[in-house]
């Protein structure tokens, strides 16, 4: 068995290192980085995308923590409570980070789909490093299982290590797109690609989670919120694949008609 108790604080010193809200900070860190590089290399105004990619960070902190306290509808009276808590979740960040880049795009007069390709990597490398953290301090309490690699919980049972699922889903993600970043020619499909796969494994991997706690993501029949957004997000995501194969296979019918 794995990881017997949580490492929420680390101690350095006279100072004490947050783990997954350092985690959280290293992967913008590292994120912005490799955005920028990517738009230095294509030659975009680095220093409008840096404090566009800023804002579009504060922004999905904002949306991951509504999605966190949307979880709990039945309980909103009691907001005050969970607004002090260090829950968030990553789809209120993702959807309001997208919702917003596509606005500010649209008023920085920048092309969402180019943009939204350089973001794939960040966003593995990001949700790779914050699930290490959520493994860590031992957030997302699986279900009970005997299985060599679980994890023991406060209460002495044996459970699914979700997050390091998701950290390995996460550096999947990651040797995937890296492969796949110079071999798709329709802008936009990596971003696509990198929804489809992610809403798909996400569905699959939150059967996982534990249901019989009373810290367990909260269900909708029989299926965590997780879960039906992701299966909404990998419908949408697929009718977006096949408008953006049909444009891509149009301009490709344009070129080779001027060619010749």
């Amino acid at each position: 068995m794995i990881l017997d108790k949580a490492y929420d604080q680390i101690p350095l010193g006279d100072f004490v290192v947050y783990t997954w809200s350092s985690l959280l900070g290293l992967s913008f860190l590292i994120g912005l980085f490799l955005f920028l590089a990517q738009a230095s290399r294509k030659k975009q105004d680095i220093a409008k995308l840096f404090y566009f990619s800023t804002a579009v960070f504060i922004i999905s902190l904002i949306g991951s923590k509504i999605g966190y306290l949307l979880q709990f509808p039945n309980q909103l009276w009691q907001i005050s409570n969970y607004l002090k808590t260090d829950g968030f979740t990553l789809y209120g960040g993702l959807l309001s980070g997208v919702l917003a880049s596509y606005v500010l795009l649209k008023i920085l007069r920048l092309d969402f789909w180019l943009l939204a390709d350089m973001a794939v990597l960040p966003l593995s490398m990001g949700i790779t490093l914050t699930r290490l953290g959520c493994f860590l301090i031992k957030d997302h309490p699986g279900a009970i299982t005997n299985l060599p690699w679980a994890v023991i919980w406060p209460d002495g049972s044996s459970r699914h290590p979700v997050a390091l699922y998701l950290v390995l889903n996460g550096l999947l993600m990651l040797g995937l797109f890296y492969f796949l970043r110079n071999k798709i020619k329709v802008q936009g499909l990596l971003f696509i690609y990198f929804l489809l796969y992610y809403s798909f494994a996400r569905y699959w991997l939150d059967f996982s989670r534990a249901a019989d706690l009373a810290s367990s993501d909260p269900r909708w029949h029989m299926l965590t919120y997780s879960q039906w957004l992701s299966a909404g997000l990998f419908l949408i995501s697929a009718v977006l694949f096949f408008k953006l194969r049909h444009r891509g296979f149009l301009v490709k019918a344009k070129n080779d008609k001027i060619l010749t």
